[in-house]
């Protein structure tokens, strides 16, 4: 059962993006509570070689901030119902209900440092049978960049400490967090606990002003895992994560504009597998051997701007490009439910465009995608696909 990604171990940085692109106001505005609710639909075709026609996901997330105390105590709350579909060989596959819900507690020490702590609620459908988890398998393939690919992972707790300073004209911070994951059991097919590894999470960040109207900023960070086990016995051993980011934003006449970068480096990792005499007669009793799962790197290159087009009214369009490549190593035992291979690149454009009525924002949002992925047999594949969503968010 080794893990081509983790994303339960990206859920606090997954609950920052989505409390942001939910509560952050369309400009700058004195709100102590936010509430936002979402409906997204993502979805791609896909070529038959690559193991699956169509992918899509219906989304509804719903996220809440608030401040307390004159903005000394944070609270950050996600949680979503998803419909995930997958159609393979003419037989279409299902995954639906709540997602584990997402709870982050921040305290302002003083001026220079926040205690946060995260909470992984067990609320989403954890156990899967073997129909769903050809859909978890697929929408967790990282290229695609679906928003959620995991329904339940038995829930975690993840405590952290950030701090900053400044150093000149540099502002500095720095963050540590750990998270604590709780065991579950992952199929219908066998009745097996799995324990997946904790996760240490450093990350370092530092910015400053460029010139009269620009911005530069620079971040990076390490992501080491503990073993995963099944039924308490080792079973994946995940590379560390190494992360780069940097950024630049800049004022033309009334518009902003944003160009960004971030390269995600995973190293290989172990697979663990057990022998019993049923695999191997001539195995000794509880002999196991060792593999090598493939390194991967995921590059991530984007522009987006914020452009008026009256005096109340803007649109806010992008670009990406998302590139990864991953080893591919023949003695591993491959994921039947994977899509192709994992290495390709994507191309996605669009925008949204904000909207007031009162004190409600409205974010209605389409994205077109276009991109190639590389089948089992290493043949480039062309897919294509997009995004369309509605956000509305109301604060006080």
């Amino acid at each position: 059962m080794p893990r081509m990604n983790r994303p339960a171990g990206r859920a606090l940085l997954g609950l920052s993006a989505a409390a942001f692109a939910l509560a952050a106001p369309v400009e700058a505005q004195d709100r102590d509570h936010i509430v936002g609710v979402s409906g997204v639909f993502q979805g791609y075709s896909l070529a038959p070689e690559l193991g699956a026609e169509a992918a899509n996901l219906l989304l509804t997330p719903l996220a809440y901030t608030g401040e307390f105390l004159n903005g000394q105590f944070r609270i950050d709350a996600y949680g979503a119902w998803g419909l995930g579909q997958v159609e393979r060989g003419g037989t279409a596959y299902e995954l639906n209900g709540l997602l584990d819900t997402r709870v982050r507690f921040s305290y302002r020490v003083g001026p220079w440092g926040v205690v946060t702590m995260g909470v992984s609620l067990p609320t989403g459908k954890e156990t899967l049978n073997s129909e769903e988890s050809v859909v978890a398998s697929v929408l967790s393939t990282d290229l695609l960049g679906f928003r959620e690919s995991t329904w339940g992972q038995g829930g975690a707790l993840t405590p952290g400490f950030a701090a900053a300073t400044s150093a000149g004209s540099w502002n500095l911070g720095a963050a540590i967090s750990y998270r604590a994951t709780r065991e579950y059991e992952p199929t219908t097919q066998q009745e097996v606990v799995y324990q997946p590894g904790n996760e240490f999470r450093i990350r370092a960040g530092a910015d400053r002003n460029i010139g009269e109207s620009g911005r530069l900023a620079l971040g990076a960070a390490v992501h080491n895992y503990d073993t995963d086990q099944l039924d308490g016995r080792n079973l994946y051993q995940a590379g560390y994560r190494l992360r780069g980011d940097a950024s630049y934003s800049w004022r033309s006449g009334r518009s902003t504009w944003s160009v960004y970068a971030a390269d995600i480096w995973r190293s290989q990792g172990e697979a663990i597998y057990r022998l019993d005499l049923q695999d191997d007669p001539a195995a000794p009793a509880d002999s196991t051997i060792t593999e090598t799962v493939g390194s991967q790197n995921l590059l991530l290159v984007g522009v987006s701007g914020v452009v008026p087009v009256s005096t109340r009214n803007r649109i806010r369009p992008q670009a990406s490009f998302r590139m990864q490549t991953v080893e591919q190593l023949e003695t591993i035992v491959q994921d039947q439910n994977r899509v192709g291979t994992g290495s390709g690149w994507l191309i996605n454009l669009g925008g949204d465009f904000p909207l007031r009525w009162g004190t409600t924002d409205f974010f209605p949002k389409v994205i077109g995608s276009w991109g190639r992925m590389k089948d089992p047999q290493q043949t480039s594949r062309t897919f294509w696909g997009g995004e369309l969503s509605l956000t509305v968010r109301w604060g006080r």
